[in-house]
């Protein structure tokens, strides 16, 4: 079970949209599916990152949420100045009471 004490990260979970500009064009955006979400935010240990083969080059961060319904890896987290792609979610289905959400920090290369 998660301890409340150790959410001490305030994320917002952001899904893209696509808006027309006063040009007529489709413009890619994103905006806020659920804000002030409170985090647990780790970079994974060896043994998390080894435990999902699949991921293991594309994971910078391990982001422990409370259940939020409809979440997906389309999704982005937005932590203060950080963005986080998601690249894979593992769910507590049976109880549904926590998300831990693999992520991959967008960096700014310029």
């Amino acid at each position: 079970m998660m301890q409340s004490g150790r959410l001490r990260e305030t994320i917002n979970i952001q899904q893209k949209i696509t808006v027309v500009s006063e040009a007529g064009e489709q413009v890619v955006t994103w905006t806020d599916f659920k804000s002030a979400v409170r985090a647990e935010i780790n970079t994974p240990t060896g043994r998390e990152f080894f435990g999902h083969d699949k991921l293991n080059a594309q994971v910078s961060h391990v982001v422990k949420i409370r259940w939020v319904d409809g979440v997906i890896p389309e999704m982005r987290i937005e932590w203060g100045t950080r963005i986080l792609n998601i690249e894979y979610i593992s769910e507590d289905r049976k109880h549904a009471r926590e998300l831990w959400i693999y992520c991959k920090e967008v960096r700014d290369n310029g």
